[in-house]
C-alpha cells in the first residue's frame, strides 16, 4: 500500500512538472521565431596597422535601426569621418579613410569596407615658446613644455599644453595673457614642430569687488530675474584678495569651482574690467545665477506591508542666505507615521567636502 501510495505521488509530481516544462519550451521557441531577425552590418576593415579591427569598430556609430540605403550611406560617412578623426589626432597626419557600402539582397548582406591608408606618424621636432617676441621669454615658476622631440605627435597634448602655459602666466599674475600655437610640418621628415607665442599683457592689479547675483524662477526668462537670495559678506568672504594685490587665475578657479559645488547655482563667472584712473588696477566683478532654493512634493502610496499613506517633502537649499540646507518630511500610512528632519552644509571647513545628516522618527 505504501509502495503503491509513493508510486502514485511521483506520477502526479511528474504529471505537475512535465506539462510546465513543455510550456516553456514551448513558449520559448515561439519566442525566438515570432521576434524579428535583427538587422546588422558586415564591417571590414583593410590596411590598418597601428590599431586592431575592435579598436576602429568601437568607433563608429550606432548601426542604423533600418538598413535603408540612404541611411547606411550616411552612416558610413560619419564612421569614415571618425575613424580618420582617430588616426590624425594621434600623429598620423597623412591618414585617409575610404568607405565602401556593397548593398545586398537582404540586410544580412549588406557590407562596409573601409580602406586605411595610414601613412607615416609624425614625431615632435623643435618646441619652443616665445614670450613677447622673445624666443628666450621665461616661463613663470620655471615650467618647461612637457612635449618633447622624438615623441609621437598628439593634437590633444598640443591643446593641453597652451593651457597649461596659459595657467602658468595667469597664476603669476598675467590673467589676460593670450597663447598661440603654430605647428610646421616636414612632410619629408614627418616631423612637427610646435612654436608657442605668448603675449602677456599688462598684470591685472585688484582695486575693488563687485557682486551681482540674480535668481530665476524657472518660469520665466533671465530678464524677469529676481534677486539672489545669498549674502552678498558671504560671497565676498570667499575671495581674499586685497587693493594692490596682482589676481591669480588659479585663485579664481578655485572660487568658482567651490561656488558651483553647493549646487546652488546655474552659473559663476569672476571677469575683470579696467578701470580709468589712470594706475592700471581692474574691478572685479563675480557675477552668480541662483537656482530656486525652495521645493516641495508629495505623493499617495500603498504598500502591502503599511497600506494606503500619504507623504510631503519640503527643502530649502539656501536657509537665509547662508547656503545651508534645512529639510522636512512626514507620512501617514494606516499601520505607520514617519516623520524626518536633514540638514545639509556644503564646503566643509572651507573644502568641498560635504556634511548631511537626518533624523528618522516612526
Amino acid at each position: 500500500m505504501k509502495r503503491a501510495l509513493r508510486a502514485w505521488n511521483r506520477k502526479q509530481i511528474l504529471s505537475s512538472v512535465i506539462p510546465s516544462f513543455h510550456l516553456s519550451i514551448v513558449f520559448f521557441f515561439v519566442f525566438i521565431t515570432v521576434l524579428p531577425a535583427s538587422a546588422a552590418l558586415r564591417i571590414d576593415f583593410s590596411g590598418n596597422a597601428a590599431y586592431g579591427n575592435a579598436v576602429l569598430r568601437n568607433l563608429t556609430p550606432e548601426e542604423p535601426e533600418r538598413l535603408r540605403e540612404d541611411d547606411v550611406f550616411d552612416w558610413a560617412a560619419d564612421a569614415e569621418w571618425l575613424v580618420e578623426r582617430h588616426y590624425r589626432e594621434r600623429g598620423f597626419l597623412d591618414a585617409r579613410v575610404a568607405a565602401t557600402v556593397t548593398p545586398g539582397e537582404t540586410p544580412r548582406d549588406w557590407n562596409v569596407r573601409f580602406d586605411i591608408q595610414e601613412g607615416p606618424r609624425y614625431r615632435y621636432d623643435a618646441v619652443r615658446v616665445i614670450v613677447d617676441g622673445d624666443s628666450a621669454g621665461v616661463v613663470p615658476g620655471g615650467a618647461s613644455p612637457r612635449l618633447r622631440s622624438g615623441r609621437p605627435y598628439s593634437e590633444a597634448e598640443v591643446i593641453r599644453e597652451g593651457r597649461e602655459l596659459r595657467r602658468a602666466f595667469g597664476n603669476a599674475g598675467f590673467v589676460r595673457a593670450e597663447v598661440r600655437q603654430h605647428i610646421l610640418l616636414r612632410d619629408s621628415l614627418a616631423t612637427a614642430s610646435i612654436t608657442y607665442t605668448v603675449d602677456r599683457g599688462a598684470a591685472v592689479v585688484f582695486d575693488t569687488l563687485v557682486v551681482r547675483t540674480r535668481r530665476t524662477s524657472g518660469l520665466f526668462t533671465p530678464a524677469d530675474s529676481m534677486a539672489g537670495l545669498t549674502r552678498e559678506s558671504l560671497l565676498r568672504s570667499f575671495l581674499n584678495y586685497r587693493r594692490g594685490d596682482t589676481l591669480r587665475i588659479g585663485i579664481n578657479d578655485q572660487v568658482i569651482e567651490k561656488l558651483l559645488s553647493t549646487g546652488q547655482f546655474n552659473s559663476v563667472r569672476l571677469d575683470d574690467e579696467l578701470l580709468d584712473d589712470g594706475l592700471g588696477r581692474s574691478r572685479l566683478v563675480l557675477d552668480v545665477e541662483e537656482k530656486v532654493p525652495g521645493k516641495l512634493g508629495g505623493s499617495i502610496y500603498y504598500e502591502t506591508q503599511y497600506g494606503f499613506g500619504v507623504s510631503a517633502q519640503t527643502s530649502h537649499s539656501n536657509l537665509a542666505g547662508t547656503l545651508q540646507e534645512g529639510r522636512l518630511g512626514a507620512g501617514l500610512a494606516q499601520r505607520r507615521q514617519t516623520a524626518n528632519i536633514g540638514y545639509g552644509s556644503p564646503l566643509l571647513f572651507g573644502s568641498l567636502l560635504r556634511f548631511d545628516n537626518d533624523l528618522r522618527v516612526e
